[in-house]
Order: structure tokens, then sequence, then C-alpha cells
């Protein structure tokens, strides 16, 4: 739940990231301009995992169901597991889950299930990054692929007490303020266990030879655009994601690229720094040439997609909210669709000249730049499934899905923290 805007080293002004703007801004590649194809974990994660648009990737939506991967769909695991690299996740649970396709490739998939304290948590970030590092060390003659995932940054925003006195808010500060204040100082306690990780990375002799990536599946809204945390709108506090990396001796030290990238860039952009065939069914581009620089950022219209069932502000619920919404990032515009109990509106922005995007510009742009960039909103989901059914048939021999396993049965504990963290009510 990471925005790029409250890092550093892509232009906020407090001290939030000292370590990340530190490492990355010396010996590692910052990537500007990253755009999550979700404001929820469960759809940008798998779109960082596989390449692909969520909806393309996932099975229906069927009630009482999870949408989940389809069985054809290869992730990022799975593909470096065939290279022979070693296997492991880290993750802290909820969305993250082993059953809706993650843990597939991975040898070891560790999920921390505990939901005690879940409101006024400090969150699992030491114990899941120490579990990376031990994970290290006994791999660390190996070729490995290892993923850590962190709910820290997330609602409810409970840093730990000696972080306190950091980024104090004004007696008169409102929620909003107080909630954006409380999230920085989660950041800036994140940024530490995440310099801690990379020196454990450097100490047990892995530095000069390992990609490090990292990148947050969505930001986080406080108010800007009505909305409070994530889910359904989608303007740039949440689909604005940090994207750094670091390979010394392959990327360049120091160096900033502009992009636009999208988070479905980001598999086949690793599998080819790493040399490895990328898939037939990433919607995703390699970025690798430009990281390199080696050649110009791919020309791409970006697409993002909200199914959460809730719109939450600071009042309550937005009643009028109707999944699902649309956008097509076209830089420097972004198109989005809508859907209410009125019908159907649209905004459009430019992101250069109104990163704020406070001025829609829908109303008083000509067709010929609105007209193929709506169309492509209006059947984004036709279009999605029109794929899935051709890659299935492709890569499959059979154009119907294999029959679905029973659904998963949701344990007490794991429906009481989807609960806590606002994705079931």
């Amino acid at each position: 739940t990471l925005r790029a805007d409250r890092l550093g080293i892509y232009g906020y002004r407090r001290n939030s990231s000292p370590r990340m703007d530190s490492i990355f801004s010396t010996s590692g590649l910052v990537v500007e301009n990253v755009v999550s194809q979700a404001p929820t974990t469960l759809n940008s994660h798998m779109a960082m995992f596989t390449g692909m648009r969520p909806t393309t990737a996932f099975t229906p939506r069927v009630k009482g169901r999870f949408a989940k991967q389809h069985g054809w769909v290869l992730n990022l695991a799975e593909v470096m597991r065939a290279q022979g690299y070693r296997t492991a996740s880290f993750t802290e649970n909820a969305w993250v889950v082993g059953f809706l396709g993650f843990a597939r490739g991975f040898e070891s998939y560790y999920e921390k299930k505990s939901i005690e304290g879940i409101f006024s948590t400090k969150g699992h970030i030491e114990d899941t990054f120490s579990r990376g590092l031990e994970w290290m060390e006994r791999h660390r003659d190996q070729a490995f692929f290892l993923f850590l995932h962190t709910y820290q940054v997330h609602s409810p925003y409970t840093p730990p007490p000696s972080y306190r006195g950091i980024f104090p808010s004004p007696a008169t500060a409102g929620r909003p303020k107080r909630e954006s204040d409380l999230y920085d100082r989660e950041i800036r306690y994140t940024d530490e266990q995440v310099g801690r990780l990379l020196d454990g990375v450097r100490e047990l002799g892995l530095d000069d030879d390992t990609l490090v990536v990292i990148t947050s599946d969505h930001g986080e809204e406080f108010g800007e655009h009505g909305g409070r945390e994530h889910g359904a709108h989608m303007n740039s506090e949440v689909l604005h994601v940090p994207l750094l990396m670091k390979a010394p001796g392959l990327l360049a030290a120091g160096a900033r690229r502009k992009g636009p990238m999208a988070l479905y860039d980001l598999m086949p952009t690793v599998l080819e720094l790493l040399d490895v065939d990328i898939p037939l069914q990433v919607d995703g581009r390699s970025f690798a040439a430009y990281l390199l620089d080696k050649g110009e950022a791919p020309a791409e219209a970006i697409f993002s997609e909200a199914w959460a069932p809730a719109s939450y502000t600071y009042d309550g619920v937005d009643e009028s909210w109707r999944p699902p919404a649309f956008t097509v990032t076209f830089w420097p515009y972004r198109l989005s669709r809508y859907r209410s109990g009125d019908g159907t509106r649209y905004t459009l922005y430019d992101l250069e000249k109104d990163p704020g995007e406070t001025r829609n510009l829908y109303t008083e742009t000509g067709e010929d730049l609105l007209g193929p960039r709506r169309r492509s909103l209006d059947g984004y989901e036709k279009d999605c499934l029109s794929r899935q059914q051709a890659l299935r048939l492709h890569l499959t021999g059979r154009l119907t899905e294999f029959p679905l396993a029973p659904a998963p049965v949701i344990d007490k504990a794991r429906r009481e923290k989807l609960e806590a963290l606002g994705y079931l009510q």
C-alpha cells in the first residue's frame, strides 16, 4: 500500500525513506512513472506475477467464489523454477494467498496467518524479512527467486511507539491529516526494515549478483479525490507506485528512467534482464532495453481496473459507487470510466500539467483524442475475456476452463483478517 509520492526519491519533502533514498539514488535505478493495474491487492499482484491484465488472468467472478488464477496461466515463480531457480515466498496473508494461485511455482510458500491484534498490530515486517534472510542464507550458493510481501503500511496505521515523535500531527488536524501522518511514520519504519534487509543481502555476499526489485501493489488516498484508503478510485495517489531496482554490473547505478511502465510490464522485464524466455500470455511489455539505456520506452496504453464492492469516504460509504471502473493511461493523459447510480461518467486528466488531477478535461477535449480511448474502456471487459478465450484455446486446445474445484472454505481466522482489512463485509 505504498504510494510513490511519499518517498523522498520521488520528491517527497519529508524524510520518510532515508535508507531507500540513499541506496537507490547511488547504486540503484528508479523508474519514475509506474502505474498499478488495480487499487486492490489481489488484482494488482496478479498483474505483477503474470504480466497480464487481471480480468484476463482470472477465472470468472462467480457469486460465492473468489476469482483465482487460471490453471493455464504461468506466473513468475513457475517460470523461474522451470529455469532451475530455487523459489520461496514469505507473505502476510489476506489476499496474497496460496489457494488463489500465488503459491504455484514456489517450493516454499509461507503465509503469516495470525490475526492477533489486527486493529492495533505493528505489522509483521520484521518477522517476514528475517525469514527471508534466513532462507537466503541457506540458499546463498544457488540461483534463487525470493518474494517478500508485507502489509506494514496498510491500514490500520500503527507504527511502533518509538516512531510517535516523527511527523507529528497538529492538535487541530482532522482525521485525513492524522491518518496521513501515521502512514508516513509507517513508511519510515518500513524504510528502516528495507535497509536492514538489503544490509543482510550484502553481508551474505549476495549483493554483487542479485537483482533486487522493490515495488508496491497500489497506493493509498487520504481524501484527495473524496476517497479513503483504496479500492474504488483510480487517481495517482492509488495508481502511482514506486519501482526501485538494483543489479550491480547490469543496471546503471544512480540512474532514473521516466517511463511510464505498468506493473504487468514487470514480469517480462525481469525475465528479459535474466535472459529467460517470456511466456506468450503476457499483456505487458519488456522494458529491459529501456532500463539498460539501449532503447526507447515501449509506447503502450496502460489499463487499470477497480472491482471493490464499496467506495469508502471519510463520511462513510459512497452509495453511488458501482463496480467495475476502468482506466487507461496514455501518457501524459489518464481517462477513467466510472459507473454510478446515475449512469456512466468519464474523467480525463493531463498528468504532466496537472499531477494532482484537479481539472477534468473530458468535456473540453476533442473526439480524435477521446474516441478511441473511450471505446477501449467501454469494451475493456469484453476484450479481456476474448483474449482469455483465445489464449486458453491456443495453450490448452480447450474453449472452456477445466472444471472448477470446490470453492475453498474460508476459515474463521482468515475471514476475520479480511474483514479487518476492509475486503469483506
